[in-house]
């Protein structure tokens, strides 16, 4: 067995390393956009985080645990000098949500942290927007802290649904809590968590403690789901699409979130190391898991990204952003394990030429550095995440020396046009919500942009 084989621990979280280095280089040099402005401004004008959620509740979003989050972000950090902690937040939340999905899988320490490492790796590689994912304070806050509380309200629940005796009351105290912010979150989330929290209590040991968790879990979506600020956001809603077109569109970014994350995973399987950290997990797997519960995770998984394109569609008339995305290729992600275990012929063929297990090999890698870390490597070569940086920063410095008046904004062609963060701070219509977002923030009269050439 060769050096690669013997250490693939090693090899997988290096590359995670380098792949959160690479992050955090380029988040030095993000600058807020969009919503930013918008959360920022709003949050400046209530003196508690109460005020604050009960206003976007009312008015805007029933996202609660996300509108605090919010709240806490912009009124501590704001978006001018730690802009750029909104990285390592984002970093951490998806460790997080992959350590805690493989904590449900494998029971020993090194295996665990490697099959969190690369499924972190994975998902981040492939992810429909890393900009929203990573790179963007209100992709977080709604978005991506979600991974971490999601499935660390499953992780707890399964382990509590085998406990035998007297139940740890801390964990189930934590429980109680995580899971009913987790319902605050985006709604997405809240389809996941309840899917795998009945799966798993079906097999509680203890009835007696079903009750509380799924009735706090109940008021945190009810609060989420009954909110004014809902009927708000859906007069917004673009004209609703006919029946054929919803269709074409369920079907085609459906089998994007289906079959990228499937087909990356199972290439790199063939990889020696990684395809022995598989096996491993999916041994462990079909002996914890009850073989009808692994089919029906794995049948949720292989869904899920069809049905999260077909409630965007229903909801606002279009398949949606790509943070809403990221979420149905995760799912997939964490649980490749199940997914193999269920269905054997994915695993690597042992008896195949080495040279087609090399091939396989080199494929799959090829996959995982052509989606977003080609990009990443370009912004960072290039030098283009720094010129963007310096570009825009000189826009708001103007901004912010001219409160109270009219601005007109000349946006040259040629700043750099970078994958790790959004690429326009104002439109060129002063009457766009974004435009009108910023005026409020700089205390502006009006703003817009021009193209210059």
């Amino acid at each position: 067995m060769n050096n690669f084989a013997k250490k693939p621990s090693i090899i997988i979280c290096s590359a995670f390393i380098l792949l959160m280095l690479a992050c955090l280089y380029l988040g030095y040099y993000t600058q807020p956009v969009l919503d930013d402005y918008c959360l920022a401004y709003t949050a400046g004008g209530f003196n508690n985080i109460w005020q604050h959620v009960a206003h976007e509740w009312a008015t805007l979003t029933g996202r609660w645990s996300s509108s605090a989050l919010t709240y806490i972000f912009y009124r501590m950090i704001g978006i001018d000098n730690y802009y750029w902690l909104t990285i390592p937040i984002s970093l951490l939340s998806i460790f997080l949500g992959s350590w805690f999905s493989a904590s449900m899988i494998v029971p020993t320490f090194k295996t665990r942290i490697t099959l969190t490492f690369l499924s972190s790796f994975i998902f981040i590689s492939i992810a429909s927007s890393i900009g929203d994912l990573i790179f963007w304070a209100t992709g977080f806050a709604y978005y991506t802290v979600g991974y971490a509380l999601t499935t660390g309200s499953i992780f707890l629940a399964f382990a509590l649904s085998k406990a035998e005796g007297t139940i740890q009351y801390g964990r189930f105290g934590l429980l109680l809590i995580i899971s009913c912010i987790a319902c605050g979150l985006a709604e997405l989330f809240v389809i996941a968590l309840w899917f795998f929290m009945i799966g798993i209590y079906i097999f509680w040991q203890d009835r007696k403690y079903l009750v509380p968790i799924l009735v706090l879990m109940a008021v945190g979506t009810g609060l989420s789901i009954l909110a004014p600020g809902n009927e708000e956001r859906a007069t917004r809603v673009e004209e609703s699409l006919a029946l054929i077109e919803i269709f074409k569109e369920v079907m085609l970014y459906g089998a994007r979130g289906l079959l990228l994350p499937a087909l990356a995973m199972y290439l790199i399987s063939y990889i020696p190391g990684i395809r022995e950290i598989f096996h491993k997990s999916s041994e462990i797997v079909e002996i914890d898991i009850s073989k009808t519960a692994r089919h029906l995770i794995t049948a949720f998984s292989f869904g899920y990204p069809f049905a999260i394109i077909l409630i965007l569609i229903i909801a606002i008339g279009a398949p949606g952003p790509g943070r809403a995305h990221n979420l149905s290729l995760f799912v997939i992600v964490v649980s490749w394990p199940i997914i193999i275990s269920t269905f054997h012929f994915l695993r690597p063929s042992e008896n195949a030429h080495k040279y087609i297990k090399y091939s396989m090999s080199l494929l799959g890698v090829l996959v995982l550095l052509a989606v977003n870390n080609r990009n990443l490597i370009v912004d960072i070569a290039s030098g283009d995440a720094k010129g963007f940086y310096y570009s825009i920063s000189d826009v708001r410095q103007t901004l912010a020396d001219s409160s109270g008046k009219d601005m007109l904004i000349p946006i040259t062609s040629k700043i750099p046009r970078v994958s790790s963060s959004l690429h326009f701070l104002v439109t060129e219509d002063k009457n766009h919500w974004i435009n009108q977002c910023v005026s409020l923030f700089y205390n502006l009269n009006s703003v817009e942009s021009s193209y210059t050439y």
